[in-house]
């Protein structure tokens, strides 16, 4: 059992909303053009995330990034991984390891990769009811039990909308890149808008 739709008629904040009032568990496809994202829902939290066209979640870069472990120890596990399933199975007894600094590392780059699905406009969904199939979502992040609030989710990214239109209303196009001039007089309303703009 699920249900289907178009972000056209239902936005997502509404669709995980319902996921999370009603405490579902499954998979939310959501697909636009030749995006397409798979989102893994247990009892209305997320606990994984798979985007088909990106490249894969790099679980190395993620544990570099979070610094839980030092350099030298994290080298010798990326060689011994070949052998093992996960990060945790490969670093589960190195005592210099942060488990819960790498874990929350893994669910920022989830719940940042899931923001951006927010922004899509011209999507539809698909939530199909009942348990993953095996495989269908990275064991690294399963590993983790990764749980993010869907809640806190939608309201981010409501935010980050709100703050874009703010944005928007500034500049005269949205296919510019923007720098500072060289040598030009810095106010503090063009350096917010430069650091939120790519450039």
């Amino acid at each position: 059992m699920g249900f289907a739709g178009e972000l056209a008629t239902i936005g997502l904040p509404e669709v995980f909303e319902n996921l999370a009032v009603n405490r579902l568990t499954g998979v939310l496809t959501v697909a636009g053009g030749s995006r397409r994202a798979a989102i893994l829902f247990d009892a209305g939290s997320i606990r994984g995330f798979r985007n088909s066209l990106g490249p894969s979640i790099d679980y190395f870069e993620i544990l570099q990034r979070s610094q839980a472990l030092p350099p030298e120890v994290l080298r010798a596990a990326e060689r011994r991984r070949r052998r093992r399933r996960t990060i945790l199975d490969v670093l589960g007894g190195e005592p210099d390891f942060d488990r819960d600094a790498y874990c929350t590392a893994v669910a920022e780059t989830i719940r940042e990769e899931l923001l951006q699905i927010f922004a899509w406009r011209d999507a539809s969904f698909v939530f199909e009811e009942g348990p993953r199939a095996q495989g269908e979502f990275d064991a690294d992040q399963l590993a983790c039990g990764v749980a993010i609030d869907t809640g806190e989710l939608a309201a981010e990214a409501a935010r980050r909308a709100d703050e874009w239109m703010t944005i928007a209303d500034s500049i005269d196009s949205d296919h510019d890149v923007f720098l500072p001039a060289a040598g030009a007089e810095e106010h503090e309303d063009d350096r917010e808008i430069i650091e939120r703009l790519d450039g």
